[in-house]
């Protein structure tokens, strides 16, 4: 069986979304819990032990290093949702256009795309794999006109 060209595009949107929203969940949580230490132990010098203030230093770099990840995630998903949505729109089956976005740009599952649009799991399946076909044959036909 040949491997899929479009597959590794769309898992690569999936991803990058998965962990924008992971590290966007990880800076709300120790955001504040920073703050609060900063705040408890009083500022920089105040009696703090080396120990301590070591510790509250990492945390203002982990927290640096977060939001720059942060940052550069926010630049590239959306780049590469709209260019995977502009190939996703190329296909000519709404449905699988549907399934296609829900699973790889908005994170849904199969059962919850199979509620959406009153299939079953079996038939969003067949979708999406009949999509990717599609999207290959696609891609394969753009690289050979440009080769």
């Amino acid at each position: 069986m040949r491997e899929s060209k479009a597959l590794p595009i769309l898992r690569s949107l999936r991803e990058s979304c998965r962990l924008l929203e992971d590290k966007q969940l990880s800076l709300a949580l120790l955001r504040p819990a920073a703050e609060q230490c900063t705040a408890s132990y009083g500022p920089s010098g105040g009696g703090r032990s080396a120990h301590l203030e070591s510790l509250l230093e990492k945390n203002v770099l982990r927290l640096a290093a977060l939001e720059e990840e942060i940052e550069a995630l926010r630049l590239r998903v959306p780049e590469a949702a709209q260019e995977i949505t502009a190939l996703v729109a190329s296909l000519e089956d709404p449905y699988e256009q549907h399934v296609l976005l829900g699973f790889y740009l908005h994170g849904k599952n199969i059962t919850e795309l199979g509620s959406e649009l009153a299939f079953s799991r079996t038939h969003i399946r067949r979708l999406h794999d009949k999509a990717i076909a599609e999207l290959d044959a696609r891609l394969e036909e753009e690289e050979g006109g440009a080769a």
